[in-house]
């Protein structure tokens, strides 16, 4: 079983500073993408807890004022959680580079690449307002649906390609 790891500046990755393109860098080209891969699939082994996940669905609009008055009313204590921002909608300029990126990616990871570019057609077809996996898989959570085939982000993936 492979297993990845990519270390991140969690500041530079909520303001959107990536590295440059290259290797396994895909630079700012997806950065709501990246960030709806990680919240649907990490899988927290050690240290702070995703802040994210705490975040209603019908709040995700507002995230930034939701979590500061999160803080600011004491429910939550800022060192204590892992917070890479909300999930905003994807720009048509995204779409473009994440097309892009997933084609230089398929000389390396054919099979890879062609699930992430179905998943990205599949969000296509409900631009500009696209209903991300992530946000379906936290709203199962919400709704206390904690066992269910549902919340496997590769069985949804297939669900939303086909």
């Amino acid at each position: 079983m492979e297993v990845s790891f990519f270390l991140i500046d969690e500041n530079r990755f909520r303001h959107n500073e990536s590295g440059s393109l290259g290797g396994e860098d895909c630079g700012s080209t997806q950065h709501i993408l990246l960030l709806d891969e990680f919240y649907r699939t990490a899988v927290r082994l050690a240290g702070k807890r995703i802040l994210w996940n705490m975040v209603p669905c019908d709040e995700e609009e507002h995230y930034d004022d939701y979590v500061m008055t999160l803080y600011a009313q004491g429910v939550l204590t800022p060192n204590e959680w892992l917070d890479l921002g909300g999930l905003s909608s994807l720009s048509a300029e995204e779409y473009f580079g994440a097309s892009l990126w997933q084609l230089y990616k398929s000389i390396d990871s054919p099979y890879k690449a062609v699930l992430k570019t179905l998943l990205l057609e599949a969000y296509s077809w409900e631009y500009p307002n696209p209903r991300l996996l992530a946000k379906d898989i936290k709203q199962r959570l919400h709704d206390g649906e904690i066992v269910s085939f549902g919340l496997d982000p590769y069985l949804h993936d297939a669900g939303a390609c086909y």
